[in-house]
């Protein structure tokens, strides 16, 4: 059992920031760094074992580059692995990210977010450590298939709080992320299953997107037929929202192969 995959992806600096400490994989590339202003596409007919993911970095000084980018890296070659396995490596990555913090000064406190999609022979999961998202795009709808590890989310979760809205400015707190503190902190990366019969569409973004758009005006942005559309229109409306962050973007069509 394969996949035959697609994706539209875009990852920018944004208004405000002075550089970019977002990276994404697709398969075994990864972008670091971005500063795209259109979308680039990423095709492979037949793949088996392979993780598409956003992450989005965090302590200055390079070292949220650093962070995203070793993430990213560790993912890029994965195995037949169960979720239990695959939790187990996202633990890996957050020691190691410490670790890469104590051989620089600079890079203390150093960390990332990272939500995405495995793709393992027959079977097909989400995860995340933060609050990157991952959405399945159903008729014109996007159902969000990861948790923020926020206190956004335990806003929702209490009902005071509805993810249709724009998180709230005074809830972007991280409850866990991969690295992100001067002393280790063990993480709980989330898993989440996913059925795939024929084929599907999926968006991941970082909140540089999620936090300029509201959910109506992402579902908006879902009307072009052509995804790169799809992408740049939501590049845009994150950039006349203010591009306040790094804006990182996937658009990903998958279909299961026998």
């Amino acid at each position: 059992m394969s996949f035959q995959c697609k994706a539209w992806y875009l990852s920018h600096r944004g208004k405000v920031r002075e550089g970019n400490e977002d990276s994404l994989l697709i398969g075994t590339k990864i972008v670091t760094e971005g500063d795209m202003n259109v979308a680039e596409t990423w095709e492979s007919e037949e793949v088996g074992f392979f993780c598409v993911c956003v992450a989005d970095g965090m302590g200055g000084h390079k070292a949220g580059e650093r962070a995203s980018a070793l993430c990213c890296e560790q993912l890029a070659h994965i195995n037949d692995e169960s979720k239990e396995q695959f939790a187990e490596r996202l633990k890996s990555i957050n020691l190691s990210i410490y670790k890469e913090a104590e051989l620089d000064p600079e890079c203390s406190g150093m960390g990332t977010t990272v939500a995405g999609l495995v793709f393992l022979g027959d079977d097909l999961f989400a995860f995340n450590v933060g609050d990157s998202r991952v959405y399945r795009i159903q008729d014109q709808f996007l159902n969000k298939l990861t948790k923020d590890d926020t206190s956004a989310q335990a806003l929702e979760d209490a009902g005071v709080w509805d993810q249709s809205e724009v998180r709230p400015a005074t809830s972007h707190g991280l409850i866990q992320s991969l690295g992100g503190a001067r002393a280790f902190k063990e993480i709980t990366p989330r898993t989440y299953d996913c059925s795939l019969k024929a084929r599907a569409s999926y968006l991941l973004c970082t909140d540089g997107l999620s936090d300029m758009l509201s959910l109506d005006q992402m579902e908006e942005g879902l009307s072009p037929e052509k995804p790169e559309l799809i992408v740049n229109g939501f590049f845009k409306a994150a950039m006349d929202e203010g591009g306040k962050d790094n804006v990182t973007i996937i658009y990903l069509e998958v279909e299961r192969s026998l």
